[in-house]
């Protein structure tokens, strides 16, 4: 009987476990999803100076999230607005203005279920998409991270994670008066990993 090579068999269980990583990756590893991004203090470039950030996505392969803190002037940015929007809002630079992104809670009572409405559809189509939602906000461009991207922004102190409902995407409050509130709330990790 022939016995395979102990360095053929070091090869097959990594291909096997790389085949495996896509699914493990997105199944088991949900990261940030959920949650919001503070950005630190020390964060001065824009857009994120500021800025508040909801996570809707992120797994070993990266992260997908939409400012929730900067309205954006349509007029300076040359955005028609959909009938119907009175604002519109920089979810990030990624894909700004092409791509638009929503974000809404289908329950009036509960605007704490928000939902992101991530398909890539024009502005129009998306806001009608939304219109029955009573709370409801339309954002133009994302903040994506790459893989592990995010982890390692964590890791050097950028944003801290805070878990907040999430009625606080639809809040009114003004947008530096928010990002100070859950500055505010922060707790200084001891590993510093920025998270409480």
């Amino acid at each position: 009987m022939h016995r395979t090579p102990p360095i053929i068999r070091l090869y097959l269980l990594l291909a096997a476990f790389l085949l495996a990583l896509p699914v493990l990756g997105t199944k088991f590893y949900h990261g940030q999803t959920g949650r919001f991004l503070v950005a630190a203090e020390s964060m001065r470039y824009e857009p994120f100076r500021e800025s508040v950030i909801y996570i809707s996505h992120n797994d070993l392969f990266g992260a997908f999230g939409l400012i929730i803190n900067k309205p954006l002037d349509a007029s300076v940015h040359g955005i028609s607005l959909p009938d119907g929007a009175d604002a519109a809002w920089l979810g990030g630079p990624v894909a700004f203005p092409q791509e638009t992104f929503g974000l809404y809670a289908s329950l009036p009572d509960a605007p704490e279920e928000a939902s992101p409405a991530r398909e890539k559809l024009p502005a129009g189509e998306l806001w009608q998409r939304m219109e029955n939602a009573p709370h409801k906000r339309l954002y133009y461009g994302y903040s994506g991270w790459g893989p592990l991207q995010l982890e390692i922004e964590l890791l050097q102190g950028r944003w801290s994670i805070i878990e907040v409902p999430k009625d606080v995407i639809f809040s009114d409050e003004d947008p530096v008066a928010l990002w100070r509130r859950l500055n505010d709330l922060r707790v200084p990790d001891e590993n510093n990993l920025g998270t409480i």
